[in-house]
C-alpha cells in the first residue's frame, strides 16, 4: 500500500497543530521520515522503541503494561501519506527482529494498534485527503 501525496495547503494546517516536543523526540519522527523517504514502496516499519517515545507518551497520559521477562518495547509506525505517521507500541522478546517484510510490519502494527488505532487511522487518512479548500 502506497501512501498518497498530500497538498501543501493541508501539510501546513497539520504542522500548525502539532504540539511542541523535545528535540530527541524530533529524531525520532526525522528518522522514520528519511525511512520512509528511502523507502517509497513501504507505509510500514517496525523499530526499537526510543526511550524518550516512551518519556513522551507517558508525560501524554499513555499508561503502558509492566514489560514481561526478557521483552523490550517495539513501535510499529504507518505512514498514512507523506508526513503522516501514526505510532503503535507493542512489546516482544528483546531479540525480535526489526529487518520485516512490509506484509509482516503491516501485521505487527495492525495488532499493536488495535481497533481504536484502525479507526484513528481511517480518521486521519479521511481528514487528510478531503479537508474543503485545501485540494
Amino acid at each position: 500500500m502506497k501512501a498518497r501525496r498530500i497538498s501543501p495547503c493541508k501539510r501546513r494546517a497539520a504542522q500548525e497543530v502539532r504540539p511542541s516536543l523535545p528535540p530527541e523526540f524530533d529524531a525520532v519522527i526525522e528518522g522514520d521520515r528519511r525511512y520512509f523517504a528511502r523507502r517509497r514502496d513501504r507505509s510500514y516499519r517496525v523499530r526499537h522503541m526510543a526511550a524518550i517515545e516512551m518519556q513522551v507518551s507517558r508525560d501524554a497520559g499513555q499508561t503502558f503494561e509492566p514489560l514481561f521477562p526478557g521483552a523490550r518495547w517495539f513501535t510499529a509506525v504507518r505512514q498514512v501519506a507523506p508526513g503522516y505517521r501514526i505510532r503503535a507500541v507493542y512489546q516482544a522478546f528483546a531479540n525480535a527482529d526489526v529487518d520485516l517484510s512490509e506484509a509482516t510490519s503491516c501485521r505487527l502494527y495492525v495488532e499493536a494498534c488495535g481497533p481504536d488505532g484502525r479507526r484513528l487511522a481511517e480518521a486521519l487518512e479521511r481528514a487528510i485527503h478531503d479537508t474543503p479548500g485545501c485540494r
